[in-house]
């Protein structure tokens, strides 16, 4: 599937950015659309980087990949990358989350392996934002119970 035009709030923010990654964050953009097939993206200005997510809605979670501009690079991330399989070893990042794969040339971008991590963070979004929260609500530690606030309490002998 081709990219469709730019949207007007991406053109007003690319002036700022470096000839060079402004090239790439459309290229990536282009990328992304072409393996992806997302059904909306998201434009949103976070001072120091210019990001795009891409997914089933404008809502973050929602999203299954991101670009993200920087002063010398272009990010494409994986909002549940933690849980892709990566047998070429380029995803990049150490959170409980989120991983990423460094774009600094053009040429990047022909990586198989990153058209199939594309590809398979759009169409597994759904599976592994559910297991991540099963995995959180596991971790969490369970409440210990508390007596009725109303409850008389018993003096001891």
């Amino acid at each position: 599937m081709p990219a469709p035009p730019l949207p007007p709030d991406l053109v007003t923010h690319l002036p700022r950015l470096n000839p060079n990654v402004r090239a790439l964050l459309v290229r990536a953009r282009e990328f992304v659309w072409r393996f992806g097939r997302p059904k909306t993206e998201c434009v949103f200005d976070a001072n120091y980087a210019l990001s795009i997510g891409y997914g089933e809605s404008v809502n973050m979670g929602d999203w299954g990949v991101y670009t993200a501009a920087y002063s010398k690079h272009v990010n494409i991330g994986f909002i549940y990358g933690a849980m892709l399989a990566d047998p070429a070893g380029i995803l990049r990042g150490a959170g409980k989350q989120m991983r990423h794969v460094q774009i600094k040339t053009s040429a990047d971008l022909d990586a198989p392996a990153l058209q199939t991590l594309v590809k398979t963070a759009i169409a597994a979004r759904k599976t592994a934002k559910r297991a991540m929260r099963a995995t959180r609500a596991a971790s969490r530690p369970k409440p210990k119970p508390r007596a009725h606030p109303r409850a008389k309490r018993r003096a001891k002998p």
